[in-house]
C-alpha cells in the first residue's frame, strides 16, 4: 500500500497556462487587454456588458491553435523536453435589439493546456501526461440604463474533460492513469462605463469558478503485477477571475487599453483527491485514493495594448500590438513536470481587413516562461523553463440593421 501511495501522487497542471486569456484573434493582437473596450462581438468573453455597444447582429467565427514546447535541466541528468499542442474552436453571437437591450452567446475553452514527456523521464513519478479540456457555452444579457453605462450578465455551462498519467520511470514499476468528464455550472457579469466620452472608458468583469465532479475510468499498476482497470472519480475546480479595464480613444483611429486580471486559484486549490474503485463500487473508505496538495496562490496578470486602424476609400486595416506579464500560482515547492509555471512574459501581434459587413482578423501571442528551479521532492534542483506560443484566426460579420435601425445617436456605439 505504500508502494501504491507513492505511486498515485502525480502532479497537476494547475499552471496559469490551463487558463486562455486569448480569446479571440482580435484581442490576441492586443495581449487581452479589451475588459474595458468590449467593443467587438468577444465581449461575450471578456465583458458581457459591451454587448450594448454594438449594433444589429454580429457573428465571429475562429480557430486558435496552441502550442507549448518546455525544457527540463535536471542536475546530474540529461535534458527533458515536453511538447503538447492542440486547437480550440470560438463562436460568438450578438443581437442588439434596441438601445438598452442585447444578448450574446459565447463558446469558447477558457482552461485547456496539454503537457507530455517521455515514460521514463526522471520526474516521470511527478507526472508524464496531462490534458485538459473546456468548453464554456455562455448565454449573455446585456441592459444599458444610461448612454454611459451598461452592465451584462449570463449563465455558464461548463463540460469538461481531463486525461492524466505519471509513471515510476522504471520499466515495469507500474504507474496510474485515468480518464475522466464531468459538467459545472458558473455565472458571469460586467460592467461598463463611459467615465469621460471618448478619453476614458472603463470595465469591470467578473466570471465565477466552476466545480466539476469528473468520473470515468483509470488503471493502476504496481510492480511486478498486471495494471488494474478501475473507476475514477475527482472533484476538479476552476478558478474565480476578476478583471478591470480602461481603454481610451487618444487619436481619432487610435485606441489604448490596458487590463489587470486577478485568477483567484486559492478558493479552489484544497486537495484534489482521485478516488479508484472496483468497476461498478461505490467509493468507501477502503478505495484507492490519490490525494494531490495544490496548494496554489491568487495570481495578477498585467496586459496593456494598442489599436490603429488604417482607413481606406472601401476598408479598415487594424493593427494591433500588446504586451504583459503574468504571475504564477505554482509555489517552489510544488514546480513539477505538470505544472512548470513561472513568471511570464506576453508579447501580441495583430491586423485585420474588414470591408464592409465582412472582416479578417489574425493574430499572434508569444508567451516566455522564465527559468526556475524547483524544490518539490519529486525532482529537486530541476530548472524548468518554457514557450508557448498562440496563434487565432477568425472571419466576422455584422449585419447593423438587422433587427430595426438604431436611429438614437447616444445609443448607437
Amino acid at each position: 500500500m505504500l508502494l501504491l501511495s507513492l505511486l498515485l501522487s502525480p502532479g497537476m497542471a494547475f499552471a496559469g497556462g490551463t487558463e486562455l486569456i486569448e480569446q479571440s484573434a482580435a484581442a490576441i493582437g492586443v495581449a487581452g487587454a479589451v475588459t474595458g473596450r468590449a467593443d467587438e462581438a468577444d465581449a461575450a468573453f471578456y465583458n458581457p456588458a459591451g454587448l450594448t455597444r454594438q449594433r444589429g447582429l454580429g457573428l465571429t467565427v475562429g480557430g486558435t491553435f496552441v502550442g507549448w514546447t518546455g525544457e527540463v535541466k535536471g542536475s546530474g541528468n540529461a535534458d527533458t523536453h515536453s511538447s503538447g499542442y492542440f486547437g480550440l474552436p470560438t463562436v460568438y453571437l450578438t443581437q442588439r435589439l434596441g438601445p438598452h437591450l442585447a444578448f450574446g452567446l459565447g463558446v469558447f475553452s477558457q482552461f485547456a493546456s496539454r503537457v507530455d514527456y517521455p515514460v521514463a523521464w526522471p520526474g516521470a513519478l511527478g507526472g508524464t501526461h496531462f490534458d485538459l479540456t473546456t468548453t464554456t457555452i455562455n448565454p449573455q444579457v446585456s441592459i444599458r440604463p444610461h448612454p454611459r453605462v451598461s452592465v451584462g450578465f449570463g449563465l455558464t455551462v461548463v463540460p469538461a474533460s481531463l486525461s492524466m498519467r505519471h509513471d515510476s520511470g522504471r520499466p515495469g514499476a507500474g504507474g496510474a492513469s485515468s480518464v475522466t468528464t464531468g459538467v459545472g455550472i458558473g455565472a458571469n457579469v460586467g460592467l461598463l462605463v463611459d467615465v469621460v466620452q471618448r478619453w476614458l472608458r472603463v470595465g469591470v468583469a467578473y466570471r465565477s469558478g466552476v466545480d466539476l465532479t469528473m468520473n470515468g475510468s483509470g488503471q493502476v499498476g504496481v510492480t511486478g503485477q498486471p495494471a488494474q482497470t478501475l473507476d475514477a472519480v475527482l472533484a476538479y475546480s476552476t478558478p474565480h477571475n476578476l478583471a478591470l479595464g480602461l481603454s481610451s480613444l487618444v487619436l481619432p483611429n487610435l485606441v489604448l487599453s490596458a487590463d489587470v486580471r486577478w485568477t483567484l486559484w486559492a478558493p479552489s486549490s484544497a486537495p484534489l483527491t482521485t478516488i479508484f474503485t472496483m468497476p461498478g463500487e461505490k467509493p468507501s473508505s477502503s478505495s484507492y485514493r490519490d490525494t494531490i496538495d495544490t496548494n496554489l496562490r491568487d495570481t495578477v496578470a498585467v496586459r496593456v495594448g494598442a489599436e490603429y486602424k488604417l482607413i481606406g476609400k472601401d476598408c479598415e486595416l487594424p493593427l494591433r500590438l500588446g504586451v504583459g506579464v503574468d504571475t504564477t500560482p505554482v509555489r517552489q515547492g510544488w514546480l513539477i513536470g505538470l505544472q512548470p509555471d513561472n513568471l511570464r512574459v506576453v508579447l501580441g501581434l495583430g491586423m485585420g481587413l474588414h470591408r464592409g459587413a465582412f472582416g479578417v482578423d489574425v493574430g499572434y501571442s508569444l508567451q516566455i516562461l522564465t527559468d526556475r528551479t524547483s524544490t518539490s521532492p519529486l525532482y529537486p534542483n530541476a530548472t524548468f523553463s518554457a514557450l508557448q506560443h498562440i496563434a487565432s484566426l477568425s472571419v466576422s460579420i455584422r449585419l447593423e440593421d438587422f433587427g430595426g435601425r438604431l436611429n438614437v445617436p447616444e445609443y448607437k456605439h
